[in-house]
């Protein structure tokens, strides 16, 4: 998991696409999903699900090929994309 703080502008990127909701399940966001998109979401709300204090799940973008998710934690926003996990962090 590659940490950002929110005061850098990659960080201020992550934020602003992660604040977005575009839904919360792939029905939401899709008509027809792919098996695959389906276990990628499936890891994504099991791991939200299992991180204490964790709130605000997510699609916060998606298209024909993959979707981005990200939640708040109580060590800031993560946000999960096909490719990277990010947590980014707030400045104290």
């Amino acid at each position: 998991m590659r940490v950002v703080k929110a005061s850098t502008a990659l960080g201020k990127k992550l934020i602003a696409t992660g604040q977005k909701w575009e839904g919360t399940f792939l029905n939401q966001v899709y008509d027809k999903w792919s098996t695959a998109k389906q276990e990628a979401w499936d890891k994504c709300y099991e791991e939200y699900c299992n991180t204490d204090g964790a709130e605000q799940f997510s699609i916060c973008s998606h298209n024909t090929f993959n979707f981005t998710c990200s939640w708040f934690t109580p060590e800031g926003m993560r946000l999960e994309t096909f490719r990277n996990s990010y947590l980014i962090v707030f400045d104290e």
